[in-house]
C-alpha cells in the first residue's frame, strides 16, 4: 500500500509540474514591440532535443555559423499585427509580413502582404532585358493557419490546411513574354502536436545564458505543394525547367518549436533533416525579453519612452528614458534595419545621432534593455 502511495504521489507531482498552459487570458491588449529580434543559428554542436518531461534544455551551447537577420512585428490593416520575413520564389528572395491575430480560438495567421520585388534573369537566361517581377499585393489564405489554440498543454493537437497564390509577372526574349501575368497556387498542410513540457534556456542579445524558461514542446510538420500558371494556363515546361521546379513540387519542413507561455513567437523554433526529429540542422531563436514575467506584460523596468522632436526634422533626436545603456534600431515598414547600435542615455545626454544614409519616410525606433522593449512610429523630413 505504501508503495502505491508513493507512486501515486510522484505522478501527481509530474501530472501537476506539466501543467504549462497556453491561453488567451495570459496575453496582453497589443503584441506590437515585443517579440522583434530573432536570430538564425546554425549550430555545430545540439544538445539532446528528445520530447521533454519536465526536464531541461540548455541552448545557450548553440553557436552562429550563419549571419544574424532580424524579424518584426508591425502593425497592419484589419489585423492585431504582422511579422516580417524573408521568403523566396524559385531562386529569387522577397520579403513579405504574415498578418495575424490573437482571437478565443487561438493565434490565427490569416494572410500576407508582399512588396514589390523585381528581378533580372539575364545570368539565367542571358539575355539583359528577361525579368521577372513580383507586384505589390495582399494575399488571403483560403483558411486560417492555427499557430496555437486555445488552450494548449501537454499532449494536444492540430492542424491546417489552406491556400496561397502569389502573383507575378514574366518577361523573356524566348518565348516571347512581355510583363506576362502568372501565380503559384500553393496547398498547406500544417500538423503540430506537444510532445513535451520543461524548461529551456537560451543565450541573450549579448550572447550571454539568459534564464530557464518553462515552454511547451511542440513538433510541426509542413508540407507545401506548388503549381504554376502562366498567361491563364499552366506554365510550360520549358520554363519549369528553366526555374529548377515541376508541377506539383512538394517540400516537407520537420520543426520543433519551444513555445512560451504570453509570447506569439516561440522561443526557439529548430529546422530537422528528417520525420523522426533527430537531425537537427539549424536553430532560429527569439533573443528578446528573456526575463521571466511578473505580471504577464514585462512592462516595468523601462517604464514609458518619448521621442522629441517627432517629425525628426534635424541629425538628432531625444529619448526620455531613465539612465542606462540601451539598444536601439530603426526599422523601415517593411521591416528591413536601416540602423542600429547601443546608446547611453544620461541625465545631461539623451540624444540620438541619426545615420545620414536614412531617407525621409516613416519608421519604427525600437529600443531595449535587458529583454525589455519599446517601439515607437517616427517620421523623419529632413
Amino acid at each position: 500500500m505504501r508503495t502505491f502511495l508513493v507512486y501515486l504521489i510522484f505522478l501527481l507531482g509530474i501530472n501537476a509540474r506539466a501543467q504549462i498552459v497556453i491561453k488567451e487570458s495570459q496575453y496582453p491588449a497589443s503584441v506590437l514591440g515585443k517579440d522583434t529580434i530573432i536570430t538564425t543559428a546554425t549550430s555545430s554542436a545540439f544538445p539532446s532535443l528528445s520530447p521533454l518531461s519536465g526536464g531541461l534544455i540548455d541552448m545557450s551551447v548553440l553557436s552562429d555559423s550563419a549571419t544574424i537577420f532580424f524579424d518584426y512585428r508591425l502593425p497592419t490593416a484589419g489585423y492585431e499585427f504582422a511579422d516580417s520575413n524573408d521568403y523566396q520564389l524559385w531562386r529569387y528572395p522577397y520579403k513579405g509580413n504574415i498578418q495575424s491575430s490573437i482571437v478565443t480560438a487561438g493565434i490565427m495567421d490569416y494572410g500576407m502582404n508582399v512588396m514589390d520585388t523585381t528581378f533580372s534573369l539575364s545570368t539565367l537566361t542571358f539575355t539583359s532585358t528577361d525579368s521577372l517581377f513580383i507586384p505589390a499585393q495582399s494575399i488571403v489564405y483560403s483558411s486560417p493557419c492555427i499557430r496555437i489554440p486555445f488552450t494548449t498543454t501537454y499532449g494536444d493537437s492540430w492542424s491546417s490546411a489552406y491556400t496561397r497564390d502569389l502573383g507575378f509577372e514574366l518577361s523573356t526574349a524566348l518565348p516571347l513574354l512581355n510583363h506576362a501575368p502568372g501565380f503559384v497556387r500553393s496547398y498547406f498542410y500544417v500538423a503540430s502536436n506537444v510532445v513535451g513540457w520543461g524548461k529551456v534556456r537560451i543565450n541573450d542579445i549579448n550572447g550571454l545564458p539568459g534564464p530557464y524558461l518553462d515552454i511547451l514542446q511542440i513538433q510541426t510538420r509542413t508540407i507545401k505543394q506548388d503549381s504554376f500558371y502562366l498567361n491563364s494556363g499552366l506554365m510550360p515546361g520549358t520554363l519549369l525547367t528553366l526555374f529548377g521546379v515541376y508541377q506539383g513540387k512538394t517540400d516537407t519542413v520537420f520543426e520543433q518549436k519551444y513555445q512560451r507561455q504570453r509570447e506569439v513567437t516561440p522561443l526557439v523554433t529548430v529546422t530537422f533533416k528528417d520525420g523522426t526529429y533527430t537531425q537537427p540542422v539549424r536553430a532560429k531563436r527569439h533573443v528578446q525579453r528573456l526575463s521571466p514575467f511578473v505580471d504577464g506584460i514585462g512592462e516595468a523596468k523601462m517604464g514609458a519612452m518619448s521621442v522629441s522632436p517627432n517629425p525628426i526634422c534635424g541629425k538628432t533626436l531625444r529619448l526620455k528614458l531613465p539612465s542606462a545603456v540601451y539598444q536601439y534600431k530603426i526599422v523601415d515598414v517593411m521591416g528591413c534595419v536601416e540602423a542600429y547600435g547601443n546608446v547611453t542615455i544620461t541625465e545631461s545626454d539623451n540624444e540620438l545621432e541619426l545615420p545620414p544614409h536614412i531617407l525621409n519616410g516613416s519608421y519604427y525606433l525600437q529600443v531595449s534593455n535587458n529583454g525589455d522593449c519599446r517601439t515607437i512610429p517616427v517620421q523623419i523630413l529632413r
